[in-house]
């Protein structure tokens, strides 16, 4: 066997050795010199070598009757080639199934690339950390190490926020401006937040829950401001007598009641006491006056249809799936014969509601007081 010396020379050797005699130890191949071409002919038997200066670059020694042929590789996928052709024990095989953290990633032909639990990147080749940045599957979750996740700012389109979804375009959230998020939903713009504030995505036309999905309590360091300016009002005009006369008996409806859900909650002895009086029978008074409640934006009445809630039940074929309204009553069922074909179907019954704009009641009772002391001061002379 021809020492190592003897392999690089440039000088024809007196006997060519059989290829059988070689015996590539492929952790020491790099000993052979940048330029391969430099190597004795020879004339073993048909065989491939395959050499490599860089992970960039590889090369083919042909060894055939006539001598040695040096082969460039012209790609990394022809290097790969001749890499899983001539090296046993070292063949480059793709990750499989109970085998994922072995072997080199490669796209099959169905277009799917198998890699095993982590991705390192590197920010620059002289890095020479573990990694730049890190993702990895745990717990059946991605996660991300090492640096923060980017994307580009704005939108392409108003179906294309930085963040979105597959399934429904135009919904998720970008970068509205600096230091602002921007929530879509629909193609426009419904929130934008920032580090001072939350606002809605246009002017006076979202808002802040739904008739039948309420916040349950407001907390404020001060109270709700509300346009009052008189650039934006008709000229004020004084009430009518019908409106004062109502507005005196109003007054004497606030008591004290609770509420039903609450006393359902915690029992009639801890649920709260609250001051006031029930729409129905504001509107009640104000009719009694000839008044149409509903001119007044001081009564407000919402509804909404019947809906698909999107959860997970779990019923069997042919059984029967029972509708409450928001408050926990029954309102009917829904048979199902066969399959859902959705999986996750529940039915929320159409409903309606009353409420009341109370500073404005408050003001318009006030007024009507305001009435009363008057006309007292002025049959007492005090005025």
């Amino acid at each position: 066997m021809p020492t190592k010396s003897q392999w690089i020379s440039s000088s024809p050797q007196s006997k060519s050795p059989s290829f059988s005699d070689v015996k590539i130890d492929w952790p020491n191949i790099n000993y052979l010199p940048a330029s391969i071409s430099s190597i004795a002919s020879v004339t073993p038997s048909s065989g491939k070598i395959p050499y490599f200066t860089g992970m960039e670059s590889a090369a083919l020694a042909d060894f055939g009757s006539v001598g040695m042929q040096v082969v460039a590789a012209t790609s990394q996928s022809v290097a790969r080639a001749a890499i899983d052709a001539a090296s046993s024990g070292h063949t480059h095989t793709s990750p499989s199934s109970g085998s994922w953290w072995t072997g080199y990633a490669k796209v099959g032909a169905d277009g799917v690339c198998e890699i095993g639990k982590y991705l390192d990147f590197h920010g620059s080749a002289s890095d020479t950390s573990d990694y730049t940045g890190r993702i990895f599957v745990e717990s059946g979750n991605f996660q991300f190490f090492g640096c923060p996740i980017r994307t580009r700012d704005g939108v392409l389109s108003s179906a294309s926020p930085s963040y979105g979804f597959i399934s429904e375009e135009g919904l998720g959230w970008y970068r509205y401006s600096s230091g602002k998020i921007g929530v879509m939903s629909g193609g426009a713009n419904t929130a934008i937040i920032g580090p001072s504030s939350i606002s809605p995505g246009s002017d006076n036309s979202k808002t802040c829950g739904e008739p039948n999905l309420r916040w349950s309590v407001f907390y404020g360091a001060t109270a709700v401001i509300n346009t009052s300016d008189a650039r934006k009002k008709t000229t004020p005009r004084k009430f009518t007598d019908a409106e004062i006369k109502a507005a005196s008996v109003l007054a004497k409806e606030i008591s004290i009641f609770q509420f039903l859900d609450s006393i359902e909650e915690k029992g009639a002895e801890n649920a709260r006491l609250h001051c006031g009086m029930t729409v129905q029978r504001c509107m009640e008074i104000m009719r009694s006056f000839g008044l149409d409640p509903f001119r007044y934006g001081m009564i407000c009445y919402d509804s909404w249809p019947e809906s698909l809630e999107y959860k997970q039940p779990t019923f069997s074929e042919g059984s029967e799936l029972t509708v409450v309204d928001d408050y926990g009553n029954l309102v009917g069922s829904v048979n199902f014969p066969g399959e859902c074909l959705d999986d996750y179907v529940v039915i929320k019954a159409a409903g309606d509601i009353y409420g009341l704009r109370e500073t404005q009641v408050a003001f318009f009772i006030a007024r009507g007081q305001e009435a009363r002391i008057s006309a007292m001061e002025e049959r007492l002379g005090l005025v």
